[in-house]
């Protein structure tokens, strides 16, 4: 693909069609015929200014997985249950795949119109959600770079039912920031999760994710920065296996089987609910998750198995199987039970409801400026450090650091110094990715270098990214031994000829990598993937890319 996202991002601002006229032209290019109705008027609709203001200190957070291409019956239920939330005073957060909400435009613009009528946030579940390759699949066999060249292509260009895309046609993220404008803010993985498709979606100013990898599940945090956007858990509802607890942890609550069994409904909901809202299990602020799929409203059967299941693709590709339609009866009933949940969280005073759009202003990791004095303090705290054992991050004077930020403040500190013999009155950490390789095992041997050659090496490294390897006078050593290097080299600044040893270490993050590769394996195991899916890749830049993680010290009010 020869453009970058931001050459497809100043292409799109001279091309730009009013909604109108965008919706017509999807319309048209699908046949439907939509080409009447005050659009306009919709999307000026105001913001969530009918919506009940909370001030309770457990934060809800309501989430509609909207992914049904082949059913069209789950456009009407998005639309009732929208409306079910704003007669209740309550907001939300419709997540849609770029597919769905092609096909929506088309068949069903009532429905976008309405969510932005009443405020409703906008959620993305990836481009093709299941149809093939999803997002794993297509990133199977992609170093960095390529990856983030793929995750480009394939999320922001119109995609057809064979997974084949258009470029010529906006799809993916453009189209639901066409569609939905200010409502979309934020971004959950759909069947896994990629650090090259977060990086993309990070340089589109897309800034929550509420992917279900759960950071919280190994360090303990609700809310943590990573890739310079916040990461905000939404738990697991089921966990197996013996990592990380042999419990689940999870501040996530489905609907599916309150909804699907009479023998629970409203009363088992409620028990559910105080007891998460009263054993939270993580530090940070109280957030629980709401999630229900609205195919559960009309079917039993998930459409994505019955037609993508284990790698298939339909031939022809729009030879799509339906699901069956549950009895009028058995709807109605599971309707109410939504209808009496739904009334009953909103007669909670100690509920304040959130969505994405809440945190967007708190989704650029807050900046970290330090003084020279500070930065020698710093210096201190790192030199301190464990070599053959890295921490996850930094933690100093109150503030998280990642080890990307503190990378980069010594560096600035460091060349500085070469450049003007002193250090500067202030710095500000800039946003670095981690490394986008491994280090060369040769990298891993002790190197003696005076205080000189770090000070030289640093100065000379540029600002784009975390390196893999850092070349000194006795050979290449790793990144995060050269870190400790520089903290070092600062505080002996004042002896250019005072000898340094660059011991070897492992410097990956060992509990946080073991994390992704738990999760990552198993979202490799999804039912719409082929078997035996190599995550092997995905899980390298996944690690790599914990240079840029912290947790989420400054928090939203709300």
């Amino acid at each position: 693909m020869g453009k970058t996202l931001t050459q497809k991002q100043g292409a799109q601002k001279q091309t730009h069609l009013s909604r109108r006229k965008f919706l017509e032209s999807i319309a048209a290019a699908a046949g439907s015929g939509l080409a009447t109705g005050p659009l306009c008027n919709v999307f000026s609709a105001g913001s969530h200014q009918n919506l009940k203001t909370r001030t309770g200190t457990t934060l809800l957070w309501i989430t509609f997985p909207t992914v049904d291409i082949v059913n069209p019956e789950e456009d009407e239920i998005v639309e009732r249950l929208a409306r079910l939330l704003h007669e209740h005073g309550l907001k939300g957060e419709f997540l849609f795949s770029g597919i769905k909400a092609q096909r929506t435009l088309a068949a069903r613009p009532a429905t976008i119109e309405y969510l932005n009528k009443v405020g409703m946030t906008i959620g993305y579940q990836g481009n093709a959600h299941s149809l093939h390759p999803g997002l794993m699949e297509y990133e199977e066999k992609c170093e960095w770079d390529d990856g983030i060249v793929e995750a480009t292509h394939r999320e922001t260009e119109w995609l057809h039912l064979d997974g084949t895309t258009d470029p010529a046609r906006r799809g993916g993220i453009l189209l639901l920031q066409e569609a939905f404008g200010e409502r979309f803010t934020g971004f959950r993985g759909a069947g896994g999760w990629t650090p090259q498709i977060m990086e993309v979606l990070r340089r589109n100013d897309i800034y929550v994710h509420h992917t279900l990898f759960d950071l919280a599940e190994a360090t303990g945090q609700t809310v943590a920065w990573y890739l310079g956007c916040l990461q905000i858990s939404p738990g697991r509802s089921k966990w197996t296996g013996p990592f990380p607890n042999p419990s689940p942890l999870t501040n996530r609550l489905e609907l599916e089987q309150i909804v699907q069994y009479p023998n629970l409904g409203l009363g088992k909901f409620t028990e559910n609910f105080e007891r998460m809202a009263n054993s939270y299990p993580f530090r940070g602020p109280r957030i629980l998750f709401i999630n229900f799929h609205p195919f559960f409203l009309f079917t039993d059967t998930i459409a994505d198995l019955l037609n993508y299941g284990e790698g298939r693709t339909p031939e022809p590709p729009d030879n799509l199987v339906r699901s069956n339609l549950l009895p009028a009866a058995e709807r109605q009933r599971r309707w109410r039970v939504v209808e009496q949940v739904y009334d009953w969280l909103a007669r909670r005073p100690d509920v304040t409801f959130v969505t994405s759009a809440d945190f967007v202003k708190q989704a650029r990791s807050p900046r970290i400026a330090l003084s020279g004095d500070e930065i020698e303090l710093l210096a201190r705290e790192i030199a301190a450090l464990p070599l053959m054992r890295p921490p996850a991050f930094v933690k100093w004077n109150g503030k998280a650091l990642s080890l990307a930020e503190a990378f980069d403040l010594l560096q600035q500190a460091l060349t500085s110094h070469r450049q003007h013999g002193r250090l500067p009155a202030r710095i500000e950490a800039r946003f670095r990715l981690g490394p986008r390789d491994l280090p060369p095992p040769e990298s891993e041997r002790v190197v003696s270098s005076t205080v000189s050659q770090i000070v030289d090496a640093a100065f000379a490294l540029d600002s784009i990214a975390i390196p893999a390897q850092v070349t000194l006078g006795g050979g290449p050593v790793a990144p995060y031994p050269f870190l400790v290097a520089m903290a070092r080299a600062l505080l002996g600044r004042e002896k250019p000829d005072g000898v340094i040893l660059v011991r070897p270490t492992d410097f990956v993050f060992p509990e946080l990598a073991e994390s992704f590769t738990v999760y990552l394996r198993r979202c490799a195991d999804w039912r719409i993937y082929r078997r035996h899916l190599d995550s092997s890749k995905i899980e390298k830049h996944a690690s790599l890319q914990l240079w840029t993680y912290k947790p989420a010290e400054i928090l939203p009010r709300f």
